[in-house]
């Protein structure tokens, strides 16, 4: 799940990646898996990202929301 919409459609269509070589091995590894088909990416709004609370530094309202996500109390 990917809270970026440009990021998604830089690993779907290849016309792009000619423009984008300076983008790290990563994001190649992702283009690829997806182009394989092994790997789908779906598009989710940031206010419902998990991940934020392990990547950005939130509001405590924010971080008690996505902590009880995780399950945790």
């Amino acid at each position: 799940m990917c809270d970026n919409n440009g990021a998604i459609v830089l690993t779907e269509d290849s016309s792009f990646r000619a423009r984008v070589k300076h983008i790290d091995m990563a994001h190649h590894s992702i283009c690829e898996r997806v182009s394989l088909r092994q790997i789908k990416l779906h598009y989710v709004r940031s206010m419902e990202n998990i991940a934020d609370i392990f990547t950005k530094a939130l509001a405590k309202k924010d971080y008690m929301r996505l902590r009880a996500y995780l399950g945790l109390r």
